[in-house]
Order: structure tokens, then C-alpha cells, then sequence
């Protein structure tokens, strides 16, 4: 009997222990992952202290300054994917492009479904000159995101370099009901139009883009200065005359379009 109950006594107790045990280790377990965080935290405030310090140089005329600055936010950065974005556009913003690129290209890696981090692919790789990669990146992007603009913008440029126009056209239009705002996108448009013999079409859009309110003044010159040479396109010279003598004084015209108007 006394075997029994000394038994029964130690089955009770070794559960008890096993518990205050497992409780220290999840203690121990969740000092650490604090830690852990804390020191994210920190890597992704120091990562962002260094960035915004080398673009400030950067605009301060110091790009070396700014290199060693980046150099060490590169060092500092976590591995979570806004900080990493930041740290790409900065990289960006102070000149370091193939750097940039290839902190997004890890982060398409990374994040494959992640459309912000395509739309950038495909606006850097549109501005290095690699149009087929730039179309690449903004037909995932559109994919995960149709109304995404700047996608939608490399799309229609992709399209009008393949000289596709009629897809162009179409994705200019759902460009302009993405961001009717865009403003530079209608004017694309029109020139389109223009390529396609269908200057009526050009014009029209480009009246839109004239009765914006706060259309400021100089993007209002270059409309209609465009416009003037819609109308001369389609051999309305009366109406391309009146509009072209009243951009030209207005925008940053150059000796050829001063001879195109004396013509």
C-alpha cells in the first residue's frame, strides 16, 4: 500500500513539474522572440535613418556622403518588405539604379504577389530602356492589380513601341478610367490617335485634357501646342494656326517649331 501511494503521490507531482517546466521554457521562448522583434525594430529605424540621411545629401551635393550612408543601410536593412522598398527608392532617388534593381528583383523573389513591387519593375526597367522586361512585370502586376496606373501606363507604352495601336488605344482608355487625373496618359493617347490617321479622335481628347480646371499652365501650352498640330495634321490650318501662335510663346519651344510655324 505504501508502494501504491507512493506512487500515486510521484504521478501527481511529475505533471506538475513537467507544466512549471514547460511554462519557464514558453517564458524563455517569448524573451527571446522580444528580443528578436526589438532588434527588427531597431535594424528597420536604423535602415530608415540612414536613407533619409543620404538622400538629404544626395540633395545636398554630397553623393559620396551619400553612398557610405546607403552602404550602411544596406548593412543595417531587415528582411521585411516596406523597409526593403524604402531602401530601393533611396537607393534610386541618389543614382544607385542597378542597385535598386536588384533589391526589387530580390523582392519579386521574395513576394511574387506583391503587385507594388512589379509596377516598379516594369517603371525601372521601362526607364533603362528594356521595354520587354518593363511589359513583363507590368502584366503581373495587372494581373494582381488591374487598375494599377503606372502598370497600365508601361502596358500602352509597350504596346505603342511594338506598334500594337489598336491595343494601345485600349489600354490608354482603361488607363483614363483608372486615373482620370493623369493627365500626361491623354496626351500619349491623342498621339496615338494621331499615328492611327484618326486626328478628329486626337482632338477630342485633347479639348478634355484643355477643360481640366486646374490644368497647370505649362501642361496647358504643350496641349495647345499638340493640338495645333492635330489640327495641321488634318489640314485644318486656320484652327492649327491660332492654337500653335498661342503655345509657342508659352512653352519651351524650340527653333524647329518656330520654323514649322513660320511654314
Amino acid at each position: 500500500m505504501a508502494k501504491t501511494s507512493s506512487h500515486s503521490t510521484l504521478s501527481r507531482c511529475v505533471p506538475a513539474w513537467a507544466r512549471l517546466g514547460v511554462v519557464a521554457l514558453t517564458g524563455m521562448g517569448m524573451f527571446g522572440c522580444s528580443i528578436v522583434r526589438r532588434q527588427i525594430a531597431e535594424r528597420r529605424e536604423s535602415c530608415d535613418a540612414y536613407c533619409k540621411r543620404a538622400r538629404e545629401a544626395k540633395n545636398e551635393g554630397y553623393p559620396d556622403q551619400a553612398d557610405l550612408l546607403l552602404n550602411e543601410a544596406v548593412r543595417q536593412r531587415p528582411d521585411d518588405l516596406e523597409t526593403r522598398r524604402h531602401l530601393a527608392e533611396s537607393l534610386w532617388e541618389c543614382g544607385r539604379q542597378r542597385d535598386a534593381l536588384l533589391e526589387y528583383r530580390e523582392l519579386a523573389e521574395k513576394h511574387p504577389r506583391d503587385a507594388r513591387v512589379h509596377q516598379r519593375l516594369a517603371m525601372i526597367y521601362w526607364t533603362l530602356g528594356q521595354s520587354d522586361l518593363a511589359a513583363r512585370h507590368a502584366e503581373s502586376a495587372l494581373r494582381l492589380d488591374p487598375h494599377s496606373a503606372d502598370a497600365l501606363l508601361i502596358k500602352a507604352r509597350a504596346e505603342v513601341a511594338r506598334e500594337d495601336l489598336d491595343a494601345a488605344v485600349a489600354t490608354y482608355i482603361r488607363l483614363s478610367k483608372a486615373a482620370p487625373e493623369l493627365m500626361a496618359a491623354k496626351l500619349e493617347l491623342a498621339e496615338v490617335h494621331v499615328q492611327r490617321g484618326y486626328s478628329h479622335q486626337a482632338c477630342a481628347v485633347l479639348r478634355d485634357v484643355m477643360s481640366q480646371p486646374s490644368l497647370p499652365a505649362e501642361l496647358k501650352a504643350e496641349t495647345e501646342w499638340k493640338l495645333g498640330l492635330t489640327f495641321a495634321a488634318a489640314d485644318r490650318w486656320s484652327e492649327a494656326a491660332n492654337y500653335l501662335g498661342f503655345a509657342i510663346d508659352q512653352r519651351n519651344s524650340t527653333a524647329a517649331d518656330r520654323q514649322f510655324l513660320v511654314l
